[in-house]
């Protein structure tokens, strides 16, 4: 069987994913792959393909926004740009050769646009699900795409949301989203002695109006915490309180990681049909987490209890602390290599399997 494998977008975040679906791809079939330059390692990660070919730069939303000063303007000239990209690829790519169309990303608006009249099986993923809960135009371009497009999701949650809610007709290809690369034992030197236990969250979604809260209440972190988390806007330092907005190097990540007692994922109620890289990295080194269940993450504590503790709200963190002050919660690796298994490489094998035979 041959795949066309095409990161539209190619956006740099999206590297791991796009390397945990070609090694699974590759094992299984012959794969071209087509993204942006200078993109993916795929020797490097040990990942071998037919041909590798390049999306122009021009077609790019990353570099398209990186030379643009009106974001509005950006918002309409990609998607333009996108479209145009799906016409170069049509024009210059013999797309009855394949067997099948693997989109990695996709805009889907300009993608259910430029794609009506493309004859081949195609599969796509959309990492923006949640987009569509208030973006009306987007769910409009959703249910407008070609009807023999399989959407590939990546979690039962988001799934029935497609399903139950946005009444979804497409066929629905569950693959999960594949773990990061990372290997614990290169951070063990790392590890250290604390004098209090830390909480971090170094997620970009981390929701602001909950640091600004933290500042201002800092006096309530219970004795023996120190909470660690990334802003977009701001910095502070405080004896049980640290925010950061500059980026740090994987070995300050991972090493503030290694000696956390907790992982907090603070996301805005937004924050929903997503997964969370930083769930994943906290199963890696086995890190009960610290959940606000006001997003569908909440999720999580359903298929790994033992792992998670949710709190309801600003107020309720600090009474979450004073909880876990008093009875603390031990990491249980049993569930934690759950987690590694149901997203490891060789589930993502079968479900790509079970795709590929229709």
């Amino acid at each position: 069987m041959k795949i066309l494998f095409i990161d539209l977008m190619s956006p740099m975040g999206h590297k791991n994913y796009n390397y945990g679906i070609l090694r699974a791809l590759t094992d299984l079939c012959q794969v071209d792959v087509l993204v942006r330059k200078d993109f993916l390692e795929l020797e490097n990660n040990k990942i071998m393909v037919r041909n590798t070919f390049y999306i122009p730069d021009e077609f790019i939303p990353e570099i398209l926004m990186s030379k643009s000063k009106n974001m509005a303007l950006f918002k309409v000239k990609y998607r333009i740009n996108q479209f145009i990209c799906i016409q170069w690829i049509k024009k210059n790519f013999e797309l009855g050769n394949y067997d099948l169309i693997f989109f990695s990303s996709v805009d889907i608006i300009s993608y259910s646009l430029a794609t009506k009249f493309i004859e081949n099986r195609c599969v796509f993923v959309e990492h923006g699900i949640s987009d569509m809960e208030h973006s009306a135009i987007k769910r409009f371009f959703l249910k407008r795409v070609n009807k023999n497009f399989e959407l590939v999701v990546l979690e039962t949650y988001i799934k029935n949301y497609l399903e139950d809610i946005l009444k979804y007709k497409n066929k629905l290809r569950p693959v999960v989203h594949p773990l990061p690369s990372i290997n614990v034992n290169d951070y063990n030197e790392l590890l250290i002695a604390q004098e209090k236990k830390i909480i971090f969250a170094p997620g970009f979604s981390n929701e602001e109006s909950f640091i600004e809260y933290l500042i201002n209440n800092k006096s309530l972190i219970p004795e023996g915490f120190k909470i660690v988390l990334r802003s977009r806007k701001r910095n502070a330092i405080f004896d049980n309180l640290v925010v950061y907005n500059s980026r740090i190097t994987d070995k300050e990540y991972y090493g503030t990681m290694i000696n956390s007692s907790y992982i907090l994922l603070p996301y805005e109620e937004t924050y929903n049909y997503k997964t969370s890289g930083v769930f994943f990295e906290s199963a890696h080194f086995n890190k009960p987490l610290l959940l606000n269940s006001n997003n569908t993450l909440k999720n999580y504590n359903d298929t790994y209890p033992g792992i998670i503790k949710l709190y309801d709200g600003f107020e309720d963190f600090f009474m979450l602390l004073s909880k876990l002050k008093e009875k603390e919660m031990k990491p249980n690796v049993e569930m934690f290599n759950k987690i590694l298994s149901d997203y490891s490489d060789e589930t993502i094998k079968l479900q790509i399997k079970d795709l590929l035979n229709g």
